[in-house]
């Protein structure tokens, strides 16, 4: 199954989209709408895609606390391993291509 289309609306619509059809655990969901931020990111420097994604961690972790019941009794702790998880892979992959625009479509 393909995962939800994020190109629009806010990372917390995103990460809620994912999970609506049941299928999907938390942190993976959070790895997903963390794509969707990287899919409509403008930044032009590896440091500027960093500072979005932990501003989409923060977001989704708080989204997670204020709405406990989304992640089906589970704590925020996945989703915020899901998403360091996935900023040490967005890190590691700008190591190894060092261009910016390449890393971003291997990422994509």
């Amino acid at each position: 199954m393909a995962p939800p289309a994020c190109a629009s609306g806010d990372v917390e619509a995103c990460f809620q989209r994912s999970l609506a059809d049941g299928t999907r655990a938390a942190p993976v969901a959070a790895i997903e709408a963390l794509l969707g931020v990287i899919e409509r990111s403008g930044a032009q420097t590896m440091h500027g895609l960093q500072d979005e994604l932990c501003e989409g961690r923060k977001a989704l972790v708080e989204f997670c606390e204020q709405r406990p019941a989304c992640l089906g009794g589970r704590t925020e702790l996945g989703v915020s391993s899901g998403c360091e998880l996935f900023l040490r892979h967005v890190t590691r992959t700008f190591l190894e291509f060092g261009d910016f625009s390449e890393c971003r479509d291997e990422i994509l």
